[in-house]
């Protein structure tokens, strides 16, 4: 049975981790819907989920596991918005990466 999680994963010292962070907060309050945050620096069970759905991918990761759709690195509102949704299409989105 597959899961219906939001998932970001991080890492506690990553620049673009930290730019969004009030992005995530945002869109948490505007659709009620929860992302769980994955440290996967320190922590290695996360760090091999990450492995698991991306391969190599630059954090922050964003995973959708209803949609199988994800973002790789910072991204603006409108396009984290539209992976959060879970009536979205599958897909991939890749951000600039900073």
């Amino acid at each position: 049975m597959k899961n219906d999680r939001l998932l970001m994963f991080y890492e506690e010292k990553c620049d673009p981790c930290v730019v969004m962070e009030p992005i995530v907060d945002k869109l948490e309050k505007e659709l009620g819907a929860k992302i769980d945050r994955l440290e996967v620096w320190y922590n290695q069970s996360n760090r091999k989920l990450l492995d698991k759905y991306a391969g190599f991918a630059t954090v922050p990761f964003f995973y959708n596991e209803k949609t199988d759709q994800k973002i790789s690195g910072e991204t603006d509102y409108e396009t984290l918005k539209s992976w959060a949704r879970l009536d979205s299409p599958q897909g991939e989105t890749s951000t600039k990466e900073t």
